[in-house]
């Protein structure tokens, strides 16, 4: 977490896919701030790098020592958008985690 811009890295063995009519929706990810929501305005895939940047509210940025979380949960798993590998493995949900 930097500010407005909290990335997440996955680990897996390929890389994610950044298409951009499959990117995870904003309202998908919940992140708290010192216990309060900071809403996700934007996402952003590095396929190869294997991250999603999600750009917080700026009128709250994080400031060091605050703790925070972030849960992702697929509101649309009919739909060929959320967080996948290039071969179309989608991640359904995670937990908040600091």
């Amino acid at each position: 977490v930097n500010a407005s811009t909290l990335v997440l890295s996955f680990e897996d063995a390929g890389s994610l896919n950044a298409d951009a009519s499959r990117k995870p929706a904003s309202e998908d990810f919940t992140v708290l701030v010192a216990g309060e929501r900071n809403a996700v305005t934007n996402v952003l895939v590095n396929a190869q790098e294997k991250t999603v940047t999600l750009t917080l509210t700026l009128t709250r940025p994080v400031t060091a020592g605050q703790t925070t979380t972030v849960a992702y949960s697929d509101s649309t798993p009919g739909d060929t958008s959320g967080i996948q590998d290039v071969a179309n493995n989608r991640l359904g949900s995670f937990a908040a985690t600091t």
